[in-house]
């Protein structure tokens, strides 16, 4: 894996990852940017809300069923239930 980071402001860093594994290859470029103190329901992670991720994060949390994912479970049904809400509310503050 190589990595690269470049400075492209006083709070903003981009960062080009490419990956050569079991003959597949891959490139990320991420953009990481300073927006000030965390707001009430943020991710660690944010993403552009119009963004292809944001798309794809919110397809996921949409096809999370925690009922249907914790239907096999018995003695920690309620913790699981828990879990799996806690799951979608982060994956949707990740695309705010």
């Amino acid at each position: 894996m190589t990595v690269k980071t470049t400075r492209e402001s006083d709070k903003s860093l981009l960062m080009e990852m490419d990956n050569k594994s079991a003959g597949r290859e891959s490139h990320m470029k991420m953009r990481y940017s300073y927006l000030g103190a965390c707001r009430e329901g943020q991710g660690a992670v944010s993403l552009d809300k119009n963004s292809e991720q944001c798309k794809k994060v919110r397809e996921q949390a949409a096809k999370m069923d925690p009922e249907k994912a914790c239907a096999r479970q018995t003695a920690n049904r309620e913790q699981c239930l828990q879990q799996m809400q806690q799951a979608q509310k982060r994956l949707a503050g990740m695309c705010n």
